[in-house]
């Protein structure tokens, strides 16, 4: 019996250790927590000092490459704020959408200069966006792309050339009338692409006969969404069936757009689906007539909705002539 005691006792001290035995386990455990953490977080300051090193050497690479002067640098610097990261400030000279939400976010918070973001966009090759694109910039328009100014009550006609970091540059076409841009003196320039029409309130900088330099603006106006802008008119119009020998009819426009126009429907006659010949003078040079498609009526038939289909572009110059002509406006 004592032999078998003993066994019992001794498998009795090894389910209830001593208090020197749990102290030993407790510790050792202590320290191989301690041990995972402290690797944890060496591990973790070295990858971070590992990825500050890298965003720091791709900064630089990228600042020589584009060789950013010290004010544009303070710029980076500030716009950085806006990041989750600052120390990835790399990303706004590479990534054009980062870009473009910080710079919008500081401008309109005041805390940076528009006119140091354009010249920084434009040096970094953030310009020139498709069709498809909203612009978020004069900067963005894309080389080449026709454009309307409306300066002192008039509307001129323009092409967008290659941006300079300090003006957005443009081939005017005057027409007939040879029109003197005063430096300081505000503009209104009109984009339009497949994503709408798009406004933008900037200043000239100076005229070199036909070339026009405008201050950059980052700051833009959605006027339309539809393809081609279109404004309420007051315009005496000419109607009749196409193909007709009767006698044009005496309408007016209620709108009028580079794509289509609303007028009045003289006796209700003209029904949806009926091709239609306009004669109008949409400025002070001779008449111009096109067919017209009348795609819906509307008020009883009161009132007839037309599609111009595919027009040329110098047709399309003198509709939006009279659409920026204050003459025309609607009383």
């Amino acid at each position: 019996m004592g032999a078998l005691n003993d066994i019992i006792e001794g498998i009795q001290r090894a389910f209830h250790p001593s208090p020197l035995q749990i102290a030993l386990v407790v510790a050792a455990a202590a320290l191989l927590v301690a041990g995972f953490t402290a690797y944890y977080l060496l591990e973790k300051s070295r990858q971070r000092r590992v990825e500050h090193r890298h965003a720091a050497e791709t900064y630089r690479a990228l600042r020589d490459r584009h060789h950013l002067t010290p004010s544009e640098e303070d710029l980076v610097e500030r716009m950085a704020l806006c990041l989750k990261t600052p120390e990835k400030k790399y990303l706004l000279l590479s990534n054009q959408g980062l870009f473009n939400a910080c710079a919008h976010r500081l401008i309109r918070e005041g805390e940076i200069p528009e006119a140091g973001v354009a010249a920084l966009r434009v040096k970094l090759g953030f310009f020139g966006e498709g069709p498809d694109i909203s612009p978020t910039s004069t900067a963005s328009i894309p080389n080449g792309s026709a454009v309307v100014l409306r300066y002192r009550g008039n509307a001129y006609r323009g092409r967008v050339l290659e941006p300079q970091t300090s003006s957005l540059r443009l081939r005017v076409d005057f027409g007939k009338q040879p029109a003197v841009f005063f430096p300081g003196s505000p503009v209104d320039l009109v984009y339009q692409n497949r994503r709408g029409t798009f406004t933008f309130r900037t200043s000239v900088q100076k005229q070199e006969r036909l070339f026009l330099f405008l201050a950059h603006s980052e700051e833009v106006q959605r006027a339309q969404r539809r393809e081609h802008y279109r404004r309420k008119v007051n315009l005496p119009v000419f109607i009749k069936a196409t193909g007709s020998e009767d006698r044009p009819q005496k309408s007016r426009f209620i709108d009028l757009g580079g794509g289509g126009a609303s007028l009045q429907n003289p006796g209700a006659q003209f029904r949806k689906g009926d091709e239609i010949d306009l004669s109008f003078h949409p400025d002070s040079e001779d008449r111009l007539s096109l067919t017209a498609h009348v795609v819906r009526t509307s008020h009883a038939g009161n009132v007839l909705h037309v599609d111009f289909g595919h027009l040329r572009e110098s047709v399309r110059d003198r509709i939006y002539r009279v659409l920026f002509d204050k003459r025309s406006s609607p009383t």
